[in-house]
Parts: structure tokens; sequence; C-alpha cells
């Protein structure tokens, strides 16, 4: 059956289904109870809502209790390797499909309320695809650890490892499935992948750099794999007293803060890799990390020495000159040694906490930037900075001013903050900066101007901070009025007045918002959070070929906030002709590349 009489043959199955849930009788629901293809649950309760929830859970009891059979007698008849396991954990691995299998079975309302009782049925062959869906799933996010992987964003690569470890736990043989290693070559996923990220671990490092100003018994730390450092890694160390919050480490350098009475010899440092926090952005991969038995990796405990640096102090003198200083950075009187000298009075003042005295370096937006991004979270500088200059227009960048950012104790991030001066030698603007990686994919572009790689450039640190700083004036402005504002995600062809498009027989539903419900529901976000921080990676930016300077920009974006958090496919379509104005007129949103597809972009509108 070819992909569009199967997509015919799912409607025609929805229809008949329907039929049955508004037209139900005794017979229908014998017919079904007495016939093999189909898995079936009844509840009762005073609402249909908890009616349908106990048929759900008959249902799922029914299908562990059909699966365990299944499977127990394969395992007998055909001594397939796979692990014996109880009805108990049968029943808990299919707790983790309740979302799929609610979208893909039908519902019988046989009596109303206040005695409702509800009638779910499902084909087994349904129950096959749902099962294959979790499997393609955990092929994907193989591959999403695989490029992370090989960008040395060590932080993703664990995490979606150890999901698709976790994912893969919850199928009926996990022993069987194939997913490509790094060399494109199939192996069995229940070996590769803990074999993968025990070779992460070991190919870990952590060294103390020095001695770090943030505090009084605080570090600086590098963090290298194979020797280089690495994109990103989260962690956690034990401060004297507990485990810390979960640390960010940008672009192989990190902290820790210690007890202020705790001196030891050692320091035990853990790397993330469960990601339960972030796991919450996908209701599937948290009901299978609360279902399924946790994975534990020693190895990804270490320990750093500190006798070697208890002792050492962090330089206090800038180094003579700055790296990236070129001749022409001069605005309004002022050469390179001014803006140096500014940047360590603010340098100064922030270390000190006494931000009034430096009021009078920035202009009045500026200063308004610089007191959100201080107040955002515990901000503080670490080590010295070795600042680099650069202009764009008649603004001078000054850029390397790593700083972390402390919220409570759950989360700390490090940044790169970049101070950029106006024509009149002021500060106007703040932001966060790109990261090595993200700006790398755009330099390394030899057919644009060097002007047009930093406009981009500073457009997504500027976007990236407009949502850390909640700055709803620069998210408004930026948006055109008319700007299509999309999230998709692929379903079988069927009818509806979505906006989408074809590709290969398949149907992308894009779900669209207007500009004012988007910023509606913007304000509600920002207002429900403490704290969120966007990194980028991945980036593929394209210039279009009509409208001068206008770029479609692809980039990979984990996103994470205090109640949820999420990784996924950002796509913006931005007019950059007035360097001074981005303009964006396409932002779509997806949680993972489709596979026919891909992401989406320019030519999908």
């Amino acid at each position: 059956m070819n992909n569009q009489s199967s997509s015919i043959f799912r409607i025609f199955l929805g229809l008949v289904l329907f039929t049955m849930t508004n037209n139900a009788n005794p017979q229908t629901i014998s017919t079904i109870k007495s016939n093999p293809s189909y898995i079936w649950g009844e509840g009762k309760g005073e609402t249909i809502r908890l009616a349908d929830q106990a048929a759900l859970a008959e249902l799922l009891n029914q299908i562990s209790v059909s699966l365990s059979n299944e499977i127990s007698t394969k395992v007998v008849n055909e001594q397939v390797g796979t692990e014996a396991r109880s009805l108990v954990e049968y029943k808990n691995m299919m707790k983790t499909y309740s979302s799929a299998t609610l979208n893909n079975t039908a519902r019988i309302i046989v009596s109303e309320e206040p005695n409702a009782c509800v009638f779910r049925f499902v084909k087994r062959s349904e129950v096959d695809r749902i099962f294959a869906l979790r499997l393609d799933k955990i092929k994907e996010m193989v591959k999403i650890a695989n490029n992370a992987y090989n960008r040395r964003s060590i932080g993703n690569a664990l995490r979606y490892y150890y999901w698709a470890n976790a994912l893969l736990q919850s199928t009926r043989y996990p022993n069987e499935l194939e997913v490509q290693n790094l060399n494109g070559e199939f192996q069995k996923a229940s070996v590769w992948i803990p074999k993968q990220m025990n070779e992460i671990f070991e190919g870990l490092r952590a060294n103390i750099l020095q001695r770090s100003n943030i505090g009084e018994n605080a570090y600086e730390v590098q963090f290298l794999y194979r020797g280089h450092p690495v994109a990103d890694i989260d962690y956690t160390y034990f401060d004297g007293v507990d485990w810390s919050c979960v640390n960010s480490a940008l672009d192989g350098v990190g902290t820790i803060e210690l007890r202020a009475s705790y001196n030891p010899q050692y320091i035990q440092l853990k790397y993330e890799y469960q990601y339960y926090g972030e796991s919450q952005s996908d209701r599937e991969v948290a009901h299978v990390l609360e279902a399924v038995k946790e994975v534990r990796f020693p190895q990804s405990v270490q320990n750093i020495a500190l006798e070697c640096t208890r002792n050492e102090k962090v330089a206090t003198q800038q180094p003579e000159s700055c790296s990236g200083i070129s001749p022409d950075v001069k605005s309004a009187g002022m050469d390179a040694i001014d803006y140096r000298q500014t940047m360590q009075q603010i340098i100064a003042a922030i270390h000190a906490k006494d931000y009034a005295s430096i009021r009078s370096l920035f202009t009045c937006e500026g200063y308004a930037l610089f007191d959100k991004l201080i107040h955002y979270g515990n901000a503080r500088i670490v080590g010295e900075p070795v600042l680099d200059f650069e202009k764009l227009g008649t603004d001078i960048y000054c850029r390397s001013i790593p700083m972390s950012f402390t919220f409570s104790r759950e989360r700390k991030f490090m940044e790169e903050v970049v101070f950029v001066f106006n024509a009149e030698g002021l500060i106007d603007n703040v932001t966060f900066g790109l990261g090595k990686v993200s700006t790398q994919d755009i330099f390394k572009r030899t057919d644009w101007k060097p002007e047009v790689k930093q406009i981009l450039i500073n457009f997504l640190e500027n976007y990236k901070t407009a949502y850390a700083l909640k700055r709803m004036d620069y998210i408004e402005d930026v948006f055109a009025d008319d700007a299509l504002i999309i999230t998709g995600k692929v379903v079988e062809r069927m009818q509806g007045n979505q906006e989408s498009g074809y590709k290969q027989n398949r149907f992308v539903k894009l779900t669209r918002q207007d500009k004012n419900t988007y910023m509606r529901n913007l304000r509600n976000v920002f207002a429900g959070n403490e704290f969120i921080n966007i990194k980028f990676a991945n980036n593929i930016v394209k210039k279009m070929g009509k409208g001068g300077e206008v770029y479609s920009i692809q980039i990979k974006q984990d996103y994470f906030s205090t109640n949820y958090g999420d990784s996924g496919y950002l796509f913006v379509l931005v007019d950059v002709n007035d360097p001074n104005k981005s303009i964006i007129h396409v932002r779509a949103w997806q949680e993972k590349p489709d596979p026919d597809w891909g992401i989406l972009g320019p030519e999908m509108f």
C-alpha cells in the first residue's frame, strides 16, 4: 500500500471509529470484545473524564498483559536475547505510552453522567504503530546526539544519548534495535549508546585554572574533551554541605564556589546527563524517565585536585594590550585606551556592586539594559576579561566579558556579555554573546561582507538577550506587523483550514499565530518565570535571492526557564537592510528535523 492509499485508509478508519463513538450500541461493544484483533478497556465514574481515565487505565493494563505474553512466548520459542520482565514492569512501561495511545484509540460513551461509563478500544496493529513511532524517536535522538558530539557540544550529546537509552528500555525488544554510530555503521543500540556515553566520560577532563573572584572560596574550571574545550557541558559539585545547582559552562570554562570553611584536597564533580528538568518539555521522555530504571554511569563523577591551586592568587592587572583592537577603533575622539579604561571602570563597579558610579558611562536606554542584565540572577564577572573590540559603522563592540548568573539553587549559567558604544562614546546596548560555535558558523562564510556577518551576529545576540531579559519592547519592534509566527509538525493528509504545505505525499501542519496573539502569550510566559535562558548552536544561514540583505537562519535552540525547558529548531527570516533595525518576517519552531524534509525553511512558505 503506497503512502496516499495508506492515508486514505486512515481517514476511512477514522470516520468509522467516529461513527461508532457517536452511535454506540451494546452489539457493537460485544462484537469488539469478542474480536481478537482488538484490545479494549472499560471504565466507570461520576463524570465522563473520570470514566475515560479508568477505561484508558484498563486498556493499558490489557496491552501490558498482551505484551508480556507475546514477549514471553517469543523468548521461549525463538531464544531472543531479551531480558525477562515482570508484568509490573510491563505495566509501568505501557504507562509511558498513554499520550500516544490516547491519540490512536476510539471511545464509546456507554452511559452519561452521573453514572458515566466509557469503552476504549484499539486495534492490535495500531499498538504496533505506536511502538514503531518510539523506535523512530530513539533513532532521531541518537542522530541529534551524534551531531552534537561532532561539534563538541558534549552536554547536548549526553542528554540525547541518555534519553534515547531510556526510551529504548520502554520498547518491546530493547536488545534488537540498531542505530548508526559516529562512523555511520549500524550497531545494537543497547550496547553502543552506554558504551559511547562511557567513552565521553573517559574523555572529559576538568582542571582548576585559578581562584575566581566571584567568591571567597571559588575557582574557575576548564572543561576539556580529548584535549579541546567543550562547546557546552552541565555539571554539579559537592560544595561542602550539599550538591550544587546545575551549572552550565561556556566555551569550556565554568565556576565552582565552595562553602567558606570547606577546603578539601579534591572537589567532587558530577557531569549532568539525565536532564530531568528539561525532560518536562517532552512528556513522552518525562514519563519514561519516571517509569524505567535509572541507568547510572559511575564515571560521570570525577575528583578535581585543588592542592596545586589553593594558594594561587588571581592576577589583578589587565594585560598590557587587548586582543582584537584595530587601528580604526575610534569614535568622538576616543581611542582604544579610552575604551579599555571605560570597561575597566565598569568591571570594577560590577565587582564592587557600585553601579551608580558608572551611570554616566551609559545612555539612558543603555543603562536600563545594563540594570536589567545585572539583576538577571546574581550577576558576577568571572576572572579577568581579556577585552576584544570591534567596529561596525559608528558603533564599537567590546566582547568577551565572562559572567555567571545564578538563580536560587536551581541553575547557574555562564554568558559572555557584549557592551556596545555609540558614536558619542557612551554605552547604549548590552547583550549576551552568541558563543564561539555559532559565530564560527557565520564567520566561515567567505562570500559575505564582514559587516553583514557582524550584523547577523548582532541580531542573534539581541534576539536571545531580549528573551532572557524579557524585553517586550524589542521583541514587539523586531517582528513585522504581518509576521508569520508558526510551529510545525507532520501529520497524515487530512482536511482542514490550517496553513500547510506538501512534500513527498506528507502534510506539514503549521499552527499559525498573529503577532498580537504571540505577544500576549509571551507576556504570560515572562510573567510566570523567574528566568529564561537561550543557547544557540548549529547555524545554517542563507542569503535570499530577493530583497537585498534578507537572510534565512535555521538554528538549533536550547531553551531553559524556571518551569520549562525544550530543545528544538528555530527558523527566522530576517531583513537586515537597515543595520540599526532588523525585521523578522517569519519565525517558526519545531521539535526535531523531519526525516523527509528536515527543518522548516523559506521553501516551505
